[in-house]
């Protein structure tokens, strides 16, 4: 079952761009953290205090299913056939995912603060 999370994890983390979501959001600092057990691999973390991170995850959360309902709004005009129900299916299992996956975070103390991190999610470098 693991291995079947992670293919969807994959698919879900190149049709939306998590790291940036957080960013974007002023609630909380996207940042890399490597956590317990983690090697010294970096994943994506958010830093604020417990209410700003979940009230970040929420909004992205509600970004991404926004997102998902106006791409089937757009098309849903052109549904005819079997494979496009299948591909609305794949879509919800998306969302469906990517709200797992969000709500699957890990959590360490940074003094006054928190931060959340997602060991399955890489950090990506800004280049310089």
């Amino acid at each position: 079952m693991y291995h079947v999370e992670q293919f969807f994890l994959g698919k879900v983390m190149r049709m939306f761009d998590i790291q940036s979501y957080f960013e974007d959001c002023e609630e909380v600092k996207a940042r890399s953290y490597s956590g317990r057990f983690m090697y010294g691999k970096d994943c994506l973390g958010i830093v604020g205090s417990i209410q700003e991170c979940m009230q970040a995850i929420a909004r992205i959360i509600a970004r991404i299913i926004q997102e998902m309902y106006d791409e089937v709004v757009n098309y849903a005009e052109d549904l005819a056939d079997d494979d496009d129900a299948n591909e609305l299916e794949r879509l919800h299992e998306s969302a469906q995912n990517i709200t797992k996956t969000l709500l699957s975070y890990k959590q360490d103390n940074m003094g006054y603060d928190v931060i959340l991190y997602w060991p399955d999610i890489e950090y990506k470098r800004k280049e310089e």
